[in-house]
């Protein structure tokens, strides 16, 4: 009797297991509103940077190398199947804060992620004057001309990365200065490791006069030069080109000479050096880079004139004089 009982047992328990095995349960469908790759194809090397993607955090950690020289991420994402980005992929800047994605599954469920992008920095900024004979000399310059040599271990050539600024000690105004210009430069300087030189960065005509703090942004971060550059406008100057066209009683425009300015001129008279004749040009307005004068009614008139000799009287300068001629027609 023991014996069928135990059998008949055993047979029901190994029923149980079969049918246990045999029993189907639907599993949660997996959500498909994830990004699912971050890709960034526009490196210089040609090869691609990968941003690593925390699902559970919701976030895109992207690592860029400072010797990449990246301005700008342009990226390629891939989503879920099914699903799309709620915004147009647009190239953002290097330094961008708080940019999220917004990913929308094909059964209108959303998830957002949010980009963080960690520049792989040099250790830090190191600028200096790099003038003959500095620091006994100090770095001086004049408006319309460049910013003094800089040397620094930028460990990169793109001065596309580079920000600089003037800031005046008289006044605190600030100017940021155009490194992307087209003569300015960053590159190597040769038989120096990790030295570069930052060069031929113009300087506006609308500057502060007097010493001048400079600024140095690049990939995060920033220096400030241990000696201020003196900055002082020079004596001005007017092109008063040769051939310049005319007519008695009218006007005619003349710009400053280049990389000068005009400062302040009170008169300008013109010598006609056949006959001896001194000609009042009044002044009718003028700037920095253009001067307008009134032609005299008996003004010399020729295709060319004779040699006429400008003098430009100024305020707080010296006089000026130039020789030239011009094509000035009757009235």
């Amino acid at each position: 009797m023991m014996n069928k009982t135990f059998t008949y047992l055993s047979i029901l328990f190994i029923g149980l297991v079969l049918a246990s095995c045999t029993k189907e349960e639907d599993l949660a469908p997996l959500p498909q509103d994830k990004i699912l790759e971050y890709r960034v194809d526009n490196v210089p090397t040609g090869t691609s940077l990968y941003g690593a993607i925390d699902q559970n955090e919701g976030t895109i950690t992207l690592y860029v190398p400072f010797y990449l020289g990246l301005e700008l991420i342009d990226a390629d994402i891939k989503v879920s199947p099914g699903a799309k980005l709620q915004e147009a992929i647009q190239p953002i800047p290097v330094d961008t804060k708080g940019q999220t994605y917004t990913v929308i599954a094909a059964d209108g469920t959303t998830n957002t992620y949010k980009l963080q992008i960690v520049p792989q920095n040099t250790p830090q900024l190191e600028v200096v004057w790099g003038i003959y004979n500095y620091p006994a000399t100090q770095p001086s310059a004049y408006p319309l001309q460049v910013l003094p040599t800089i040397y620094g271990n930028f460990y990169s050539n793109n001065i596309a990365l580079v920000d600089v600024r003037l800031t005046s000690r008289r006044t605190g105004k600030e100017v940021q200065l155009n490194t992307r210009a087209e003569r300015a430069a960053l590159s190597p300087v040769t038989g120096e490791n990790y030295k570069y030189s930052l060069s031929s960065i113009p300087i506006p005509k609308d500057v502060d006069t007097g010493y001048n703090d400079v600024q140095i942004d690049f990939l995060g971060h920033r220096a400030t030069l241990a000696d201020p550059v003196n900055i002082q406008y020079r004596a001005p100057r007017i092109n008063y080109a040769a051939g310049t066209a005319a007519q008695q009683s009218g006007e005619v425009v003349f710009k400053a000479t280049p990389q000068y300015l005009i400062l302040d001129p009170t008169s300008v008279k013109a010598t006609d050096t056949e006959t001896g004749k001194v000609y009042d040009l009044s002044i009718v307005k003028y700037d920095m880079e253009s001067i307008t004068l009134k032609i005299p009614d008996d003004f010399p008139v020729g295709m060319p004139t004779s040699i006429l000799i400008f003098e430009t009287m100024y305020k707080d300068w010296p006089a000026t004089s130039e020789r030239t001629y011009m094509n000035v027609s009757p009235k």
